[in-house]
């Protein structure tokens, strides 16, 4: 049974909803998708260089395979057929991917740059003085309002907990 007797949605509008009834995207939604997709190239990157900093060993092994105290993984052993012409040796995954993985986040961070509107830190855009005053002002002011949404949708999430948990059982 819902306590609190009504959804448990929290509604966060972007614009007035009497002038435009339809959810617009907020401001800055392309600048946080590029900001989410750099933050998963970063990990997975993170990732590949934690596992090419701590190899494992290849070795040959027989038919009746390793005793039970052997793991596979960065730790441990791989094993493969005796009869491979390999030689054991210590094998990582190959790291010349995080080049890409770099350039990548690189190309990212210049969109977001772009779509911020503040191309001009990276010298990407020529513009005067006055012309670099109005877009600071412009994005400050954008920001200022996507402040102000952010903020009155963490205050109906804290409402709408209170309602669901009444304060009296958080003792």
């Amino acid at each position: 049974i819902n306590p609190i007797g009504r959804l448990p949605i929290i509604k966060v509008m972007c614009g007035d909803p009497e002038i435009d009834p339809v959810l617009p995207l907020p401001p800055l939604y392309d600048v946080a998708r590029i900001q989410d997709a750099i933050y998963n190239l970063c990990s997975e990157a993170r990732e590949i260089m934690r596992k090419a900093g701590f190899p494992f060993l290849a070795i040959p092994v027989g038919t009746g395979g390793f005793p039970k105290e052997i793991q596979l993984g960065s730790a441990g052993i791989l094993g493969y057929p005796m009869d491979s012409s390999n030689t054991p040796e210590y094998i990582s995954p190959d790291t010349s991917i995080i080049k890409v993985y770099t350039d990548m986040v690189s190309e990212l961070i210049e969109e977001a740059y772009k779509l911020g509107r503040v191309a001009g830190v990276t010298g990407v855009l020529e513009q005067s003085g006055r012309a670099k005053a109005w877009d600071f002002q412009a994005t400050k002011t954008e920001l200022s309002i996507l402040s102000r949404i952010m903020e009155q949708a963490e205050r109906d999430t804290v409402e709408m907990f209170s309602l669901w948990v009444p304060y009296r059982d958080w003792e």
